[in-house]
C-alpha cells in the first residue's frame, strides 16, 4: 500500500482509461459517453432516490410540528399530519429498497448482476467487464478507498456486483454515489486497487485500442453529418437571430443524424461533442445569409 496517499494512478477509472485506448483523450471521451448514457437512462429513478433524503429530513419534522399544533384544535387533523410525518420518514427506506432491487434484483445475491451498458461497443464492454471480474476474484488485490483523513478502507470483493457498476468509473463523486453497493452504504470516493496499475493491466491481458494516426478514419463521421445538414432545407429556414437557440437546434439535428446512422455498437457522440460542429455550421450559415454575402 502506498502510505502517503499519492495513489491516484491506482484508481479503477485510470486503469479503465488505460485499457480502453492508448490515446487518453479518446479513452476519456468513450468512457464518459458510456457513463453519461447509463446515468441518463436511470435519471428518473435516481431523482426519486436522491430526493427522498431531503424529504426525510424536512417534511417529517414539519408535519410533526403541525400535528402537535393542530391536535388541540382538531384531533382528526392532528392524526392526519402525524400519519403524513410517518409516511415521509419511511420514504427513504422505500427508495433505498427500490434502488437496491433495481441494481441487484430480488432474492439472494449469489454473484454479479448483468451490467447495464449504453452506447458501448462490444469490445469496450468486454474490457470493462474484465476489469470488474478481476476485482471480484477472491484472489485479487482488494479494492479500497481513502477516508478524508487519508486512511485506506478496504472493500469486499462483491462490491462491484451491482448492475450499475460502470458508474464507479465516473470522475464525478455525485455520479459514483448513485451506485448502491450490496452493503447499501453508498460511497462517493474514488475506488482504487491495492496493486501497481501495470500489474493489474498485465493480469487482465488486455491490449488497448491503438491511437488514431495520420489518415486514420475518424471515430465519428462528423464531416458526413455536416455535409448532410448543409443541404437540408430546414437549415436554410432556421432563425439565426438567436445564436444559442440556433446552435442548440443544429446540435439536435446532428444528434438525430448520428442516431439514425449509428453502427452495430450503437455508439454515438454526446451533445457537447457535437456543439463545435454546430457552431461552425451556424457561423457558415450566418455568413452566407448576411446581406453582404449577397
Amino acid at each position: 500500500m502506498n502510505q502517503n496517499g499519492h495513489d491516484d494512478d491506482r484508481s479503477i477509472r485510470r486503469i479503465a482509461l488505460r485499457i480502453l485506448n492508448e490515446d487518453e483523450d479518446e479513452a476519456r471521451e468513450e468512457l464518459n459517453n458510456i457513463i453519461y448514457s447509463v446515468e441518463d437512462s436511470v435519471q428518473l429513478r435516481t431523482a426519486v432516490y436522491s430526493w427522498s433524503f431531503p424529504v426525510f429530513i424536512i417534511f417529517p419534522a414539519l408535519f410533526w410540528v403541525l400535528a402537535i399544533s393542530s391536535w388541540t384544535l382538531l384531533r382528526t387533523l392532528g392524526n392526519i399530519f402525524f400519519l403524513m410525518s410517518a409516511l415521509c420518514a419511511l420514504l427513504p427506506l422505500y427508495a433505498v429498497l427500490s434502488w437496491y432491487r433495481f441494481q441487484y434484483g430480488g432474492g439472494r445475491l449469489r454473484g454479479p448482476r448483468e451490467a447495464i451498458y449504453i452506447n458501448a461497443s462490444d469490445e469496450s464492454r468486454e474490457k470493462l467487464e474484465k476489469l470488474f471480474a478481476f476485482m471480484q476474484r477472491d484472489s485479487a488485490p482488494k479494492a479500497y478507498y481513502r477516508t478524508k483523513k487519508g486512511l485506506p478502507r478496504y472493500l469486499d470483493h462483491n462490491y462491484t456486483y451491482g448492475s450499475l457498476r460502470v458508474l464507479l468509473l465516473s470522475a464525478s463523486p455525485s455520479v459514483r454515489a448513485l451506485y448502491l453497493p450490496p452493503s447499501r452504504r453508498r460511497l462517493a470516493e474514488a475506488i482504487k486497487i491495492d496493486a501497481e496499475p501495470d500489474e493489474v493491466i498485465k493480469a487482465l491481458n488486455i491490449k488497448p485500442t491503438r491511437r488514431a494516426g495520420p489518415g486514420t478514419k475518424a471515430k465519428y463521421p462528423y464531416v458526413d453529418a455536416a455535409l448532410w445538414l448543409i443541404d437540408e432545407p430546414r437549415l436554410k429556414e432556421l432563425d439565426l437571430t438567436n445564436r444559442d437557440a440556433a446552435i442548440e437546434t443544429i446540435t439536435k439535428w446532428l444528434s438525430e443524424w448520428f442516431n439514425l446512422h449509428a453502427d452495430a455498437s450503437g455508439n454515438v457522440p454526446r451533445g457537447d461533442l457535437l456543439k463545435p460542429s454546430a457552431e461552425k455550421i451556424y457561423e457558415r450559415q450566418k455568413k452566407i445569409t448576411s446581406p453582404k454575402a449577397g
